[in-house]
């Protein structure tokens, strides 16, 4: 597909930007991965082969997270918002479990990998504090889809279906990137605003920081197991990936900081214009008949 170019920065308050479609698409990549899919590139595969092993188990507890409060809530759209959220975070599960089983069987013990992130997961304690962390998160993801979709060239070079495959997650995590925040400002509608500000401020903070580590610390897993040297220079290039080229969490710290402002609310902007063509572009996908999911 090729990218187009936004013609309007606005979309905030059009309806058509709102909803949250349910997309139920196969990309195949269990049956066949390609362990240097990204610019035949080992060190930038690993990078998004590393975040992908975070994500089954990190929307699960989004899922749980949100849901946890779902009865507080009473408006009917967010209701139905929080379905929709739900339904595309466990897309995303099942295509990432595929994804992360073709890794598996390159030699990586991904039952200890799970068990790491549910043990890191495990220490927010409290429901509010578990929605806080999946409020922070959403927005770190929502960010990291926006750099995807503006900046198609970071994975122009790659094997077709994983490109697939992270594009249309970036795109659901634009579409749902409110909900979670909904729900936080139903449960903690009692609290004083200062005391909730520095709650969702300091969870995504703190777990964009945990989170941020355990990517470097997968990368460089995956790596070894694919006989790759993990010497300084290693690490080095890995962090370049992050903060160089593609510099995936250079190109998103504006817009990261915005959830810093305490009026901030992860309304529709920019990111709307260069989502639209590839809402179009899955939503006809979706229509399509699909392969098994592996």
């Amino acid at each position: 597909m090729n990218h187009a170019e936004p013609v309007d920065s606005n979309g905030i308050g059009d309806e058509s930007e709102t909803r949250i479609p349910k997309r139920n698409i196969s990309f195949g990549i269990g049956r066949q991965p390609a362990p240097k899919w990204c610019d035949d590139n080992e060190v930038r595969t690993a990078f998004f082969d590393a975040f992908s092993l975070f994500l089954p188990e990190g929307e699960r507890f989004f899922i749980r997270s949100v849901h946890a409060y779902a009865d507080n809530v009473t408006d009917p759209r967010l209701r139905e918002d929080i379905k929709a959220f739900s339904a595309q975070e466990a897309y995303h599960t099942r295509e990432h479990e595929a994804y992360n089983r073709a890794i598996q069987d390159e030699g990586l013990p991904l039952a200890d990998v799970y068990g790491r992130i549910r043990k890191l997961l495990a220490t927010v304690k409290g429901k509010l504090e578990c929605l806080s962390v999946t409020v922070g998160l959403e927005h770190l993801t929502a960010c990291l889809g926006y750099i995807t979709l503006k900046y198609p060239e970071i994975l122009a070079d790659s094997d077709p279906r994983y490109r697939e495959l992270w594009t249309w997650h970036a795109l659901e995590e634009i579409e749902h990137k409110a909900v979670a925040f909904e729900v936080f400002q139903v449960a903690s509608a009692k609290l004083p605003r200062w005391q909730a500000y520095f709650l969702r401020c300091g969870a995504m903070l703190t777990a964009t920081h945990y989170i941020a580590r355990m990517q470097l610390e997968l990368a460089l897993e995956l790596l070894q197991v694919r006989g790759y040297a993990t010497s300084w220079k290693t690490k080095v290039a890995l962090l370049w990936v992050m903060l160089g080229t593609p510099g995936y969490y250079r190109r998103i710290i504006w817009y990261y900081l915005q959830f810093l402002k305490p009026n901030f609310f992860p309304a529709a902007g920019a990111e709307s214009a260069y989502a639209q063509p590839w809402r179009d572009y899955f939503n006809e996908r979706a229509m399509k008949p699909q392969d098994d999911h592996a």
